[in-house]
């Protein structure tokens, strides 16, 4: 490619990788302001957290498309926000980080929507 087409190339794509950096600049500063507010670990970078979120929802959104159902796909995406922020099957925090031996003893945790299913507890 010659310089005038890249430079066409870039200028085309330019709104689309704001767009994109918007999609994780607003998610990070969530990220950061929850970060503050001691609800989430003051050890979690929020971009990084945020890429993870942004990477995740769009491949739950790749996998509609061929068909996965969408009940499916919804219920995997809250499990797996759950888990990801140690949210008790109460919707409160945890009490200690998920790699403590005692977590499902100390803390009512989300065990995925078959058990939750068989537990009676609804979303």
């Amino acid at each position: 490619m010659d310089i005038p087409v890249q430079n066409m190339a870039a200028k085309m794509t330019s709104p689309i990788i704001e767009g994109m950096k918007r999609g994780i600049d607003e998610p990070a500063n969530e990220i950061a302001e929850q970060r503050q507010k001691g609800l989430i670990p003051s050890g979690t970078d929020p971009r990084t957290l945020a890429v993870a979120l942004v990477s995740l929802f769009n491949g739950m959104r790749v996998m509609i498309l061929p068909g996965v159902d969408w009940e499916e796909a919804r219920s995997r995406w809250i499990e797996i926000l759950l888990n990801l922020f140690g949210i008790t099957e109460e919707r409160k925090q945890a009490n200690c980080p998920r790699d403590c031996k005692r977590f499902e003893d100390c803390n009512k945790v989300s065990r995925g929507p078959e058990v939750r299913a068989e537990a009676g507890i609804n979303e």
